[in-house]
C-alpha cells in the first residue's frame, strides 16, 4: 500500500478514530472480482437501490490487487445536487505514520502540526525497514514535536 497510494514511503498515512465523527461513516472490506461492476442507473426500476447498487461499485476492486486486503469507508451525498464536505474533527485523528523515504519538511510540517493543543492526543510513528525481517516496524516517535 505504501508504494501505492504512499509515493514510495515518501508520503504519510493517517489513521482515524470514525467513531468522533458527526455522520455515520461505513467501513467495509473490498470485494475482489475479475469482472468490473457496471453502474446500473435504471436499478430504481428493478428494485435496488441506487445507493446500494453505488456501494456495490465502490467497494469492488480488481483480483489483481486481492494482496492488499483494503478496507474502504463509505459516506456522502449520493442523490443531491450539491458535493458534500466531511469535517474532519480534530479527534477523529488518531496516529500519523511517516514513510520509509518521508522528506524533512514534510516530517518538520506534521511536527508542527502535531504540536498543537487540539492535536496533543495524536501519536506519531515513523516507519522504518526491519533488520531481520522482509516488512516495516513503527517506531512510535516521544513528544514533544
Amino acid at each position: 500500500m505504501w508504494a501505492h497510494y504512499a509515493d514510495h514511503h515518501r508520503g504519510l498515512c493517517i489513521g482515524f478514530d470514525f467513531s468522533q465523527f458527526a455522520i455515520p461513516i461505513e467501513i467495509h472490506p473490498i470485494n475482489y472480482s475479475d469482472d468490473r461492476p457496471e453502474l446500473d442507473t435504471d436499478s430504481s426500476f428493478l428494485g435496488l437501490q441506487q445507493v446500494d447498487n453505488a456501494r456495490r461499485v465502490v467497494y469492488t476492486k480488481s483480483s489483481h490487487w486481492q494482496y492488499e486486503c483494503e478496507f474502504r469507508a463509505f459516506f456522502g451525498n449520493l442523490g443531491k445536487s450539491r458535493p458534500a464536505f466531511l469535517f474532519l474533527p480534530p479527534r477523529a485523528i488518531h496516529r500519523v505514520i511517516l514513510g520509509l523515504r518521508t522528506e524533512s519538511h514534510v516530517e518538520q510540517s506534521v511536527r508542527r502540526l502535531l504540536s498543537m493543543p487540539t492535536l496533543d492526543h495524536v501519536a506519531l510513528f515513523q516507519a522504518q525497514a526491519d533488520s531481520r525481517r522482509f516488512g516495516i516496524q513503527l517506531v512510535l516517535v516521544p513528544r514533544p514535536y
